[in-house]
This record gives structure tokens, sequence and C-alpha cells, in this order.
């Protein structure tokens, strides 16, 4: 079912707190950009997996995210997001949904920033 007939939040919401359950969106990025605002076309496919670690029913609370043979601990606001997560010392990463098909994917470290564009589906 595509993200448009409920959006990745609303997919997320239906997850109880203990479900064990991973959600998946498969996405594609569409743009990225660096952190001065260049950007170009990209096509790169990622899924992104989100299972439910400890989570209150607004969605708030630690995830398993998974992608690209990463899987990390998240901080999730709500199940809209952002995700919140860092996979070293120095560095960051944030995901959020920008409407019920697009997401944003943004990452930096001492080598700069970057924010995806990505269309994504429920999977």
């Amino acid at each position: 079912m595509p993200l448009a007939g409920a959006g990745l939040g609303m997919m997320l919401a239906t997850l109880a707190p203990a479900a064990a359950d991973t959600e998946t969106a498969h996405c594609t990025i569409l743009k990225t950009c660096d952190g001065a605002g260049a950007c170009r076309a990209d096509g790169t496919k990622i899924t992104f997996g989100f299972e439910p670690i400890k989570v209150r029913r607004s969605g708030e609370g630690t995830w398993r995210v998974t992608y690209g043979g990463k899987s990390v601990q998240a901080e999730g606001v709500s199940y809209y997001g952002p995700f919140l997560w860092a996979e070293g010392s120095r560095d960051i990463q944030s995901l959020m949904t920008s409407d019920e098909t697009h997401m944003l994917w943004h990452s930096a470290d001492d080598s700069g920033a970057l924010v995806r564009f990505m269309k994504c589906e429920e999977g």
C-alpha cells in the first residue's frame, strides 16, 4: 500500500508500543543537497525499517531504525518523527516525514552535511 493511503506517521501509528513487527518504508532518493544548498539528482533506493523498542502511545520513545545494512537506536518525537540518532560520536542523523509520500533525511559529520529528499512507500 503506498504511503499516500495513510502516510508514514499513520503507518507507524498502527504499531502497538510493545509490537515486535518492523514497519518498512521503501524510498527512492530524488535529490541530495550539501550543506551549502548545492543539489544533484540521485535515484538511489533505500529501505528504512522502524521497530518500536520503548514507545508511548504518542510514538515518542526509543525505536530501532534499520537502513543500508545498519541498525541503530533512534529517539522518536512522535509517530511522524523526527527520528534522531548518531552513527558515531561525531555525527548526527535525522529522518522526518514531509508529507504522505515524502521524507527528509539529514546527516552531518566532520566532512559536512547532506539533505536527501526521498519519495517513499510502505512495504
